[in-house]
C-alpha cells in the first residue's frame, strides 16, 4: 500500500476520470495530492514556476505532440520525478516512446479503476516500471587551473543563466567551507548546517538538504558555508556523495565550485562529477598548471565529459599565450573563449546580480558555454580530449 504522505498531482481533461482517480486515492488512502482540470499543457506551464511534486498524473489525450510535449514537461519538473501519462490512443508506439523517455506507465482514457489502483500504488510505493538508471541531474564541476582565474564568476553567471534564462532548477554548491565566495556574490549568508552534512552522513535525508538550501529565486538555489579558520571540518567521503545524490534528484544541474587544491575530497568530487569545467587564463602559469591538472583528471577522474574554457583572454596583452600555442603544448582544444572585462563583472557583482539576460560580449561567451553544457549546438562527434592527452 503506498504511503499516506506521499504527495502527487494530477492534470487530468475529463471529468469522468477525475471521479475515478478521486475514488482510488480514497481506496488508496492518499489525502495529500492535487488534482486540477486540464491537461499537459497546464501543467508545463504550472511547473516551469515552482518545483514539481514527485509523483504527477498527467492527462495527454489533447496534445498533438505528446511525445514531444512530455518531453517539455520532464525539462521543467524535478529529474526524480515519476509520471503516470493518460492518452486516448491505443497505439504500442507512444507507449514506447514515452517509456524511453522516462514516463513511468501509460495508460487508456477513459480510466478502469482497478489498473489505476495498481498502477498508482505501484509508483508511490517505488516500485520500478521503466527499465534503466535512476534518473538523476547534472553535475558539473567547475575548478579552476589556479587562484584568480574567475571560475566562481563564471560558475555563478553560469547556474543564474541556466535558472533565469532556460528555466532550470539549479543549485550552486560552493565546495570551499572557509574561502568559497558564493554566497558573496548573490549578497546572502551562509549556512551552518552543510558542515553537520559533511561530518555526520548518516543525518542526510531531503528535510536537511531543504533546511541547508539558500533560494535565491524559484529556479536557483545556493549550499554553502563558512567555517571559523581554527575550525577543522572532518569531511566524511559519505557525507559529500550523499548531499549529491540528494542534490541531483531535486535538481537538473549540480553546480559546484571546486577549490583547485588536491585532497582526497576533492578528488572523490571529480569522480562523482558528469562533466568537469576546468578555467584557466593565458598565461604561462596557467598554461603550467592547466597541464599539470588535466595529467592528473585524465588518470583519476571519472568526469564523462570535460570542457576547457579559456577566460581573460587580453588580460596580458601581448605578453600572453595564444589559444593555438595553449592547444599545441596541451594536445587539446580550448572549448570556449571568454574575454577580459575589468568593468562589467564589478558592476554586476557590486549589487549581488548575475548577468542573466544580458547583452554583452562577456554575458554572451558564457551562454555559450550554457548551450554546450545544454546540447543546444550541433557538432560533430569527436574524440575526447581526455584520451588525446600527451
Amino acid at each position: 500500500m503506498a504511503s499516506a504522505q506521499e504527495s502527487f498531482a494530477a492534470f487530468i481533461e475529463h471529468a469522468d476520470d477525475v471521479a475515478v482517480l478521486r475514488n482510488v486515492a480514497k481506496q488508496l488512502d492518499l489525502k495529500n495530492y492535487e488534482i486540477v482540470i486540464g491537461g499537459i499543457q497546464e501543467a508545463i506551464n504550472v511547473y516551469a514556476g515552482k518545483k514539481s511534486p514527485p509523483y504527477l498524473v498527467i492527462d495527454i489525450s489533447k496534445s498533438d505532440l505528446p511525445i514531444s510535449d512530455m518531453g517539455n514537461l520532464l525539462e521543467v519538473c524535478s529529474p526524480n520525478v515519476n509520471i503516470i501519462a493518460i492518452g486516448s490512443k491505443n497505439e504500442i508506439g507512444i507507449y514506447r516512446d514515452l517509456n524511453k523517455i522516462g514516463v513511468y506507465e501509460y495508460l487508456l482514457s477513459p480510466l478502469f479503476p482497478d489498473i489505476l489502483e495498481r498502477t498508482l500504488n505501484s509508483m508511490l510505493s517505488g516500485q520500478s516500471m521503466v527499465e534503466g538508471p535512476t534518473k538523476r541531474g547534472t553535475i558539473i564541476a567547475c575548478m579552476g587551473s589556479r587562484g584568480g582565474v574567475g571560475t566562481t564568476f563564471i560558475a555563478s553567471n553560469l547556474a543564474a543563466m541556466l535558472a533565469g534564462e532556460k528555466q532550470r532548477r539549479v543549485v550552486l554548491f560552493d565546495l570551499d567551507p572557509y574561502f568559497g565566495t558564493l554566497s558573496l556574490n548573490f549578497d546572502t549568508l551562509p549556512n551552518a548546517g552543510l558542515r553537520d552534512a559533511f561530518e555526520n552522513p548518516e543525518r542526510i535525508d531531503q528535510v536537511l538538504i531543504d533546511r541547508t538550501l539558500t533560494p535565491i529565486n524559484e529556479h536557483l538555489f545556493i549550499l554553502s558555508s563558512e567555517q571559523p579558520l581554527n575550525e577543522k571540518v572532518k569531511y566524511k567521503p559519505e557525507g559529500l556523495e550523499e548531499i549529491l545524490k540528494n542534490l541531483s534528484k531535486q535538481f537538473h544541474y549540480v553546480i559546484v565550485d571546486t577549490p583547485h587544491y588536491f585532497n582526497d575530497f576533492t578528488n572523490l568530487m571529480l569522480l562523482n562529477a558528469n562533466i568537469m569545467l576546468l578555467v584557466t587564463d593565458p598565461s604561462v602559469a596557467g598554461l603550467r598548471d592547466t597541464g599539470r591538472l588535466l595529467r592528473f583528471i585524465y588518470t583519476e577522474s571519472g568526469s564523462h565529459r570535460s570542457l576547457l574554457v579559456m577566460n581573460k583572454q587580453g588580460q596580458y596583452g601581448k605578453s600572453e599565450l595564444k589559444i593555438d600555442e595553449f592547444e599545441t603544448v596541451l594536445k587539446s582544444k580550448v572549448n570556449h573563449i571568454i574575454p577580459y572585462n575589468n568593468i562589467i563583472p564589478m558592476e554586476f557583482m557590486d549589487q549581488g546580480k548575475m548577468m542573466v539576460n544580458a547583452e554583452n560580449l562577456l554575458a554572451d561567451s558564457i551562454r555559450n558555454v550554457m548551450f554546450d553544457i545544454l546540447g543546444a549546438r550541433q557538432t560533430k562527434e569527436k574524440v575526447g580530449w581526455f584520451k588525446k592527452l600527451f
